[in-house]
């Protein structure tokens, strides 16, 4: 698995960095391992699987309140920055 460019020049974890993992953890079935890894990706998956069933079953799952929404991004943002700091 190719090394990320970004932690390579910085020595810091990017939002993307263990998503590959992530992924891999998630197909197998194993959520708290793939949450270690990257929370991003197991917080769109289960996001993407709500959307589907929203589309699917025509019901209102997920907030429409922006505030939601700013305040998911941002508590992923300092999940992020924290990660690098310790």
């Amino acid at each position: 698995m190719p090394q990320c460019l970004f932690f390579k020049v910085t020595g810091l974890y990017c939002p993307g960095c263990g998503g590959t993992r992530s992924v891999i953890a998630l197909l197998n079935g194993n959520i708290w391992t793939a949450f270690k890894y990257n929370p991003g990706v197991v917080s769109l998956a289960i996001i993407t699987g709500l959307v589907l069933f929203e589309k699917i079953f025509n019901k209102k799952i997920l907030p429409r309140r922006l505030s939601f929404w700013v305040v998911f991004i941002i508590m992923l943002f300092f999940y992020y920055i924290i990660r690098n700091l310790l």
